[in-house]
């Protein structure tokens, strides 16, 4: 227990306070002591993630999460409720609003347990999930029907393959228990044409290199062209693609030497976007 509290962010240690809380730790923490295989015993966490969910212990900690936050106004309720290494424990509001344009397939595993309302679902699949990196249009989802969940009922969502739309004719309440991160990239698809819309990288330096290399860009100082084109070499494709489109706008002799390289890259997104450049200069200008 000691162990596993020591991984949680400080704001988030308050479930533990309730004993179905700590009961649900002490499951996972020994089911992942005795299972090496990667996931294998985010599964087998399922009987403790339900009992957990049907004892009441959700709507508690809920209670007294909005109890404190009318209490002391500057205080913000939290709703994530365990976080470690290889699980995250959350409670999801699901309010009614607009239709959604996209649905997405997440890198991680969830079970989802309804505690309170109902949920319409609108399943999708993707045949091909792999590989992750490599954005192609014709990978579209396919329907798999829907399903009305009532409280009690729960489902399980695989990480990359499956996808589900969520929709609400009132508020309900779900518990979420997501794996770790088993894919490195996040799916979205357009909820019409089911096709894939754009991919985004589950790591958030990842991330933040991408925001930092457009935002070198926009600035357009020649102090960090060296820091550019060392992200050229990064390990995921969208780095190294938008490293170039960066440092075009920087230092266009720098990046032509650079195009050969990509264009033999055997990832496409790369492909296209070398041929841009070289094809058209003004390609520079634009972010994608």
């Amino acid at each position: 227990m000691e162990y596993f509290t020591n991984r949680l962010h400080g704001k988030r240690k308050g479930a533990l306070s309730l004993a179905a809380f700590r009961t649900f730790v002490d499951v996972a923490v020994h089911l992942a002591d005795i299972d090496d295989a990667p996931n294998a015993s985010f599964w087998r966490c399922e009987e403790g993630f339900i009992d957990l969910a049907k004892s009441g212990a959700i709507l508690e900690y809920a209670e007294q999460e909005i109890l404190r936050g009318m209490q002391i106004p500057e205080y913000m309720p939290e709703f994530t409720l365990l976080e470690c290494d290889t699980f995250r424990l959350h409670l999801r509001v699901v309010n009614p609003g607009r239709p959604k344009a996209t649905v997405l397939a997440m890198p991680h595993h969830r079970m989802i347990y309804v505690v309170e309302g109902s949920v319409k679902l609108d399943k999708f699949e993707q045949p091909r999930p792999d590989p992750q990196h490599i954005f192609d249009p014709l990978r579209k989802l396919v329907r798999r029907g829907s399903q009305t969940l009532k409280r009690g009922d729960h489902i399980s969502i695989r990480a990359l393959s499956d996808s589900c739309d969520f929709s609400v004719d009132e508020f309900a309440i779900l518990l979420e228990l997501h794996s770790a991160c088993v894919g490195r990239f996040e799916w979205h698809y357009d909820l019409v044409t089911l096709s894939p819309k754009w991919i985004l990288s589950s790591d958030a330096g990842e991330m933040r290199a991408e925001l930092a290399l457009m935002t070198a860009a926009n600035l357009g100082s020649s102090d960090s062209v060296v820091h550019v084109a060392s992200l050229l070499d990064h390990e995921n494709p969208f780095v190294r693609a938008s490293a170039l489109k960066a440092l075009l706008r920087l230092d266009k002799d720098g990046a032509r030497a650079c195009l050969c390289k990509a264009g033999e890259a055997k990832h496409p997104p790369e492909v296209r976007k070398a041929m841009n450049i070289n094809g058209a200069e003004q390609a520079g200008n634009e972010w994608r």
